[in-house]
């Protein structure tokens, strides 16, 4: 079909267009603008039965994701919650157990953690030791005089349990 012949039939019956005038106005430019000129315009062609039913795929596979999505994502958060609760009732569970008071004989073993581990503290103990000999004997006895066959015991004793602490200690770890 010539486009003037197209132009002349479209002009002559405007209402409807014929299928031979819908093919030709579809591959043809100068026609469609001639149409648009008119004010008339081609009827969208309809849509197939295969991209119609391709397009319901689609969109119930996305709709299904996302209630999958969903419904993992609760899980998770359900499942850390439950973990956050338990975290929480462990640390209130253990900030409310009653504390154990030490044995004495675990504190007897351990005794030289609390009282005597600096030079400075030892050297606070000697001086105590040398005082306390000094005072309780003779007067006329000088501080010096008296500590030393204390200071023997008191080493003695020292020694050995900085050495049993010391095995403690290696055993502990």
């Amino acid at each position: 079909m010539q486009c003037t012949d197209f132009e002349k039939q479209v002009i002559a019956d405007v209402e409807a267009l014929s299928p031979e005038q819908q093919r030709h106005a579809l591959g043809c430019k100068s026609c469609q603008d001639f149409l648009k000129a008119y004010g008339l315009a081609l009827a969208p062609p309809a849509p197939s039965a295969e991209l119609d039913a391709a397009v319901r795929r689609q969109v119930a596979g996305v709709l299904r994701w996302q209630r999958q999505r969903r419904r993992l994502k609760r899980f998770g958060q359900a499942v850390l919650g439950v973990a956050a609760a338990l975290v929480i009732s462990m640390v209130v569970w253990r900030l409310m157990a009653p504390t154990q008071t030490p044995s004495p004989a675990h504190t007897a073993d351990y005794w030289l953690l609390e009282c005597a581990l600096t030079d400075a503290a030892l050297d606070d103990l000697e001086m105590d030791l040398g005082l306390q000999a000094a005072l309780n004997g003779d007067f006329r006895v000088t501080a010096v005089e008296a500590i030393t066959p204390v200071l023997d015991d008191v080493y003695r004793d020292l020694s050995n349990q900085l050495l049993m602490l010391e095995f403690d200690l290696y055993d502990s770890l």
